[in-house]
């Protein structure tokens, strides 16, 4: 090591810890750099290719390259990264039906849409072929139980019930035309270790099997869901409350906005029963949905993602195990072996998993047909390259992870 070397010493076997140490949280700064609680201002530093250079909160932002980055010279040209792009520029506020018409009339380079115009979208573009793309994404949404409540509290035959109660077909419709694929697991089918296992019906409501687990143990029959006021939210939070009726339980629904939704459910000791959540990978590793999603020595006061507030001695000992393998293609089929997902569901540790999500993204008809402007806007996010990488940059953008490292 020389006065410029980064020196760690690990006291116990982290097999991630490079994919950790790679994620946001780990940015070099300067030293003297203050603590904003608002967040840190543009422009910013960046040891990156590129760097912010303005930020107006709820309105825009704007990355240009970062001068003293050179792809032609160490340590740069090693890492392969290539910055083609002068610019990318983040517009936020547009909703989805104005974001459709950006792109189409290129006046933005990636956008969403109304999830009902998935289809039509599909019948006029085709499948990853122009204009319309489709990609597997390492994202679940779900519908967490709190298990400190008391109608969940040592409850495990209801938690059964109700993940055998619930709609996953309709809950997944709800977001149109090829926006995920049905699932009763923790790990995402693109995720390294996935093994596929039966373990609750994806065809819709098992009812018989529901009222059987069911019956004596509803306690008070009544229990407060927590979902987003808008988009999907509110129809998957009246599922769910048809679906538990039958099985007699009366769902409450509160509809909140989706960021006050996620402070009150990763807060300890709010009074909620269920909360309908997503979840996308920080780094492509099975512990990154399984330990930090169930592993109960994590939860603190507030700030929590395990939000079924779930602590077992004994899943957190299978956890470590499980973890500490050294060998990423041995951990990662230790980490998502069935039978350790088997273990998880059936137990209901977290909650019902149903849905593993699909990144669908809409660009302009420029894309890859000769532009040679090299400028990137984004309604929520987007992308324009110039016309020798535009292709390429396409790809890579839309097999790149959309949400990275927390609830969604």
């Amino acid at each position: 090591p020389n006065p410029s070397t980064f020196v760690v010493t690990q006291k116990k076997v982290a097999p991630d810890f490079m994919a950790r140490m790679s994620m946001m949280f780990f940015a070099a700064v300067p030293a003297n750099l203050p603590i904003n609680a608002d967040g840190v201002k543009a422009p910013t530093v960046s040891a990156g290719p590129y760097y912010l250079k303005e930020w107006n909160a709820k309105t825009s932002a704007l990355m240009v390259r970062n001068p003293n980055w050179n792809n032609k010279v160490e340590p740069f040209k090693s890492l392969g990264f290539k910055n083609n792009l002068d610019q990318v520029r983040w517009i936020v506020g547009a909703d989805p039906a104005t974001q459709r018409l950006q792109c189409e009339k290129g006046e933005a380079d990636i956008c969403g849409f109304p999830p009902a115009q998935a289809k039509e979208l599909f019948d006029k573009y085709g499948l990853n072929k122009s204009q319309f793309f489709v990609k597997p994404q390492s994202t679940l949404w779900y519908i967490a139980m709190n298990t400190t409540r008391p109608i969940f509290t040592g409850n495990t035959a209801l938690r059964q019930a109700v993940s055998n109660a619930l709609d996953r077909k309709f809950m997944t419709a709800q977001h149109g035309y090829l926006a995920g694929k049905r699932t009763d697991q923790f790990l995402p089918y693109s995720m390294p270790g996935f093994k596929d296992a039966d373990i609750y019906s994806l065809r819709g409501p098992n009812y018989p099997k529901a009222k059987a687990l069911a019956a004596g143990k509803t306690r008070d029959g009544k229990a407060v869901m927590y979902t987003s006021n808008v988009g999907v939210g509110p129809p998957i939070a009246q599922s769910t409350q048809f679906n538990l009726k039958q099985i007699g339980i009366d769902v409450e629904i509160k509809l909140l906005d989706r960021v006050v939704q996620h402070e009150k459910a990763a807060t300890k000791g709010e009074p909620f029963d269920l909360t309908y959540e997503g979840w996308g990978m920080d780094y492509p590793d099975p512990a990154n949905f399984i330990n930090v999603l169930l592993d109960g020595r994590r939860i603190q006061p507030d700030n929590n993602v395990n939000v079924s507030y779930f602590n077992d001695a004994k899943f957190n000992a299978q956890m470590d195990k499980a973890y500490g393998l050294a060998g990423q293609p041995l951990r990662k089929r230790e980490v998502g072996d069935p039978e350790i997902g088997r273990t998880r569901v059936r137990a209901d540790l977290e909650g019902l998993v149903r849905r593993s999500e699909i990144q669908r993204a809409l660009v302009p008809e420029r894309f890859g047909f000769g532009n040679s402007q090299k400028v990137v806007r984004q309604p929520l996010g987007a992308f324009l390259a110039d016309s020798r990488q535009s292709a390429q940059l396409l790809h890579q953008l839309i097999d790149a992870p959309g949400d990275l490292g927390h609830g969604i």
